[in-house]
């Protein structure tokens, strides 16, 4: 991955814990696991940074109200990633 561009995701990650928000980090497997089921279209460089950035399950921003506002990015985890991606039976067994 450029280095910039992990410097700058570890900064986005560090403020995001500073407000209480942690993510976690994929397994190599398990992103490559994806990667085959969706046909090999993640690129090289998301696959590094969901190996080496803690963004999966990071939620950061302002909760929605009673009335469903709110602003913010949520970072899917891998579970979940995975459930979306047809033909994921063999992914998750």
């Amino acid at each position: 991955m450029n280095p910039e561009v992990e410097a700058e995701a570890q900064k986005f990650v560090g403020r995001a814990a500073a407000v209480g928000s942690h993510g976690r980090t994929v397994d190599a497997g398990s992103v490559n696991a994806l990667n085959l089921e969706m046909g090999g279209r993640i690129p090289e460089w998301f696959h590094s940074q969901l190996t080496t950035v803690p963004l999966c399950g990071l939620e950061i921003g302002k909760r929605p109200s009673k009335a469903g506002n709110g602003t913010g990015i949520q970072f899917q985890r891998m579970r979940a990633l995975l459930k979306s991606v047809p033909g994921k039976n063999s992914i998750m067994q």
